[in-house]
This record gives C-alpha cells, sequence and structure tokens, in this order.
C-alpha cells in the first residue's frame, strides 16, 4: 500500500506530463489550444425548463439514474459521489429535445450522449479528466473526449483548467482530456452532451463553421 507521500509525489508527475504536453509546439488555429469554448448561440431549450425536469427526476431510481462514488487517490479518506439522470423519452422530454437541437443544427458528430448531471455545494471535484481521471478510473467517464455544458442554475459557474486558467460560463464547450476540477459554492445543475467519438477540436470546429454559415438572432 502506498503512502500519501508517494501517492501526492505520482500526482506530481502526471501534472508534470500534463504541463509538457499542453506546453508542447502545436499547429492549428488559437482556439482550439484552449480547452473551453463559450457558446454565445443559444440553441437550446429553455434553461428554467430544464432545471425544473432535472430537479423532479434527481432521485428517480431506473435504468437511467447513474452514480459514481470516486476514491481521489491523492488524499485518503476523500471521496466524491457522482450523481447523473440520462435522457428517458418519457420521463425527460426536454433533454431529449436539447440532445434533438444539437443534432439538427450541428449534425452527426458520432456518439453522443445527453443526461443531467448534479453536483452539490461545496463538492470536491480536484483536478481529473474525464477520460483519465487523478484518481480512481470512472468507468462511466473514462472515453469522455469533451462535452457541452449548460447551466441550468442561477449560480456561480467555474471551471479550471491547470495551465489555463478558470472560465466563467453559462454555456460552453469544455475539452474534458484537459485537467480540469469544478469547485462550487452552490448546488450546480448542469444539462450535458458527452462525445466519445469526435474531440474537443472536432466538435467546436463543426460548431464555429455552423454558426459562421448560419448566426442565430
Amino acid at each position: 500500500m502506498t503512502t500519501l507521500t508517494e501517492q501526492l509525489e505520482e500526482l506530481g508527475k502526471r501534472q508534470q506530463y500534463t504541463t509538457a504536453m499542453d506546453n508542447r509546439p502545436t499547429r492549428g488555429p488559437k482556439w482550439a489550444q484552449i480547452p473551453f469554448y463559450n457558446l454565445a448561440h443559444s440553441w437550446w431549450p429553455d434553461r428554467e425548463a430544464m432545471r425544473l425536469e432535472a430537479e423532479s427526476v434527481r432521485d428517480d431510481d431506473t435504468k437511467y439514474k447513474i452514480e459514481t462514488k470516486v476514491d481521489w487517490e491523492m488524499e485518503e479518506g476523500k471521496t466524491l459521489n457522482l450523481k447523473s439522470q440520462f435522457s428517458n423519452p418519457s420521463r425527460t422530454p426536454i433533454l431529449c429535445e436539447f440532445h434533438k437541437a444539437f443534432t439538427a443544427r450541428y449534425g452527426d458528430l458520432g456518439n453522443v450522449k445527453s443526461h443531467y448531471f448534479y453536483i452539490g455545494k461545496d463538492s470536491d471535484y480536484e483536478w481529473h479528466r474525464d477520460n483519465m481521471p487523478a484518481g480512481r478510473a470512472i468507468e462511466d467517464l473514462k472515453s469522455v473526449n469533451c462535452c457541452i455544458n449548460i447551466i441550468c442554475t442561477d449560480t456561480s459557474n467555474e471551471v479550471e483548467f491547470m495551465e489555463h486558467g478558470s472560465f466563467a460560463y453559462t454555456a460552453g464547450v469544455l475539452n474534458t482530456s484537459h485537467v480540469h476540477r469544478v469547485k462550487p459554492t452552490d448546488n450546480r445543475i448542469l444539462a450535458r452532451l458527452t462525445f466519445t467519438s469526435s474531440v474537443y477540436e472536432e466538435v467546436v470546429h463543426r460548431i464555429r463553421k455552423v454558426d459562421k454559415k448560419n448566426p442565430m438572432i
């Protein structure tokens, strides 16, 4: 069994590797080097309607409910409970509409899933990647390359990326293959699309291309 000191050393090595990878010479547009892209065009359903729907199904105990307990290896005894409710045509029609609205505007981007994601007040959602968390592997999230988050609650909303700083937002595309963390001070509900086939650059490129050709008023 490794000691806490050894675990912290291992985390430090991972962070050094991440920094080196993030700072390596790259080609391509500047936006592709930033792990967050703000969504300016509101193609999604009403946020308040999604919040109310999300709250109504929060505790539904069905096959659409996913709860995951994360044990952070670098801090013994520290855990985080993650809860999601995936789209269910009979119980979450607005969430299904959210998914359909994205596809109708931006087309097919491979395997995409929609769900409500609940993050509790003062949750310690520490440094991690959704496709390779800093703590124990999260089976339900390990293949997520990037996601679209729509914040349904009226709260202070920031995500912090290692080496890139914090981004406040209501709606955006997050490159969750970069190390990031969330420090909510209020209960937070997100309507979320997760992409496991397409990567961040592909998703943002498609959004930018469509929005430039067909701007929404």
